[in-house]
């Protein structure tokens, strides 16, 4: 075991030789309370906790950032970085990356002050609206889908960073914001924001870990993810979501309390 620990090291730090030091990177996006830089004590959430775990629990020497989400993902896809998350799933994205086995139950919601809310009930109600979401992002793509079947009625408006497309929704000078629901949720609850989420129209998805093709194997990678299945069946993922309120892969999917 030992030996398989050293050469999986020595593998790793080749992808790494033209860095200054052989630390793998993982690379993650301000989205509370899956991953975060709330002040100057450093990075935290659930992602940051179990990331870490999975490097202590490996061997490995991991360090931590933080950037915007493309930014992230194009340094993943590149090689420059080695992993990064929370990240969901889709076919263009699994040419670029090696995703982990699915970690958290999360859903996708609409956000808005009171009076651009009330009146949401179905996807028709959307035409016309201003919505604020990420950029290549998950929302992105799933607000697409729904502008398309909408005959492009809906005025989509991609941000760089989540929290001024959430600033824009406090604001009313967007109708809606297009959010990860567990971040809108924290957002409210930290910053007592006036926002209110659609109670309709969500969408539910799960969140991983991913991989760089480009700087690790797939054997180097199914080593990893096999001890991401053991934290799971040891309850390890389960106690770190439930200390952030959020839901793990293998809690029931169940409606949680707004």
């Amino acid at each position: 075991m030992k030996l398989f620990i050293v050469l999986f090291s020595l593998l790793l730090m080749g992808a790494s030789a033209d860095r200054d030091d052989d630390r793998l990177t993982f690379v993650g996006y301000n989205m509370p309370p899956f991953y975060m830089r709330p002040d100057a004590t450093g990075i935290s959430g659930a992602v940051h906790e179990i990331a870490q775990s999975l490097c202590e629990r490996e061997k490995l020497s991991c360090r931590f950032t933080i950037l915007p989400f493309t930014e992230a993902m194009q340094n993943i896809s590149d090689g420059k970085m080695e992993m990064g998350g929370p990240v969901a799933k889709t076919p263009e994205r699994e040419k670029h990356y090696y995703f982990s086995t699915p970690l958290f139950h999360t859903r996708l919601a609409f956000f808005g002050l009171e009076k651009n809310v009330k009146n949401i009930k179905s996807l028709d109600d959307l035409k016309g609206k201003k919505i604020g979401v990420t950029k290549n992002s998950i929302t992105f793509e799933s607000l697409t889908e729904i502008n398309e079947s909408l005959k492009k009625k809906v005025d989509i408006l991609p941000q760089k960073d989540t929290s001024v497309t959430v600033k824009m929704a406090e604001l009313g000078t967007y109708h809606l914001a297009y959010l990860n629901e567990d971040y809108g949720k924290y957002w409210i609850q930290r910053y007592r924001s006036k926002l209110q989420e659609v109670p309709e129209l969500k969408k539910e998805l799960d969140y991983h870990i991913i991989f760089s093709r480009k700087s690790m194997t797939e054997a180097q990678f199914a080593a990893i993810d096999a001890q991401l299945k053991k934290m799971i069946e040891e309850k390890v993922i389960e106690k770190i979501t439930q200390k952030y309120g959020l839901q793990s892969i293998e809690s029931p999917k169940v409606e949680r309390p707004d």
